[in-house]
């Protein structure tokens, strides 16, 4: 009974580390998304810019926000491994 509880506590212990790990890279993610939207914004109120095609600032935001999600999928394919491993 006691493996049992300490398997238990173990898989529970690694999926609670990485979904912190998570949320805190979905909090990245909106930050991004912020200052993209922030960047679009006052583009095009002070430069009258609505084609963002080329704007090196604008893709930087989006290939990190990319990154990010990446980052995301991983950790949670990794939590799925993990409950099948202690299944």
């Amino acid at each position: 009974m006691s493996k049992v509880a300490i398997a238990k506590t173990e898989e529970l212990t690694k999926i609670s580390k990485i979904k912190l790990d998570i949320h805190q890279l979905k909090r990245e993610i909106r930050r991004e998304k912020e200052a993209l939207g922030k960047l679009v914004y006052e583009q095009a109120k002070d430069d009258n810019m609505v084609n963002f095609t080329g704007n090196s600032e604008c893709v930087i935001h989006v290939e990190r926000n990319n990154v990010i999600a990446n980052d995301v999928l991983e950790r949670e394919n990794e939590i799925n491994r993990i409950k099948e491993e202690y299944n």
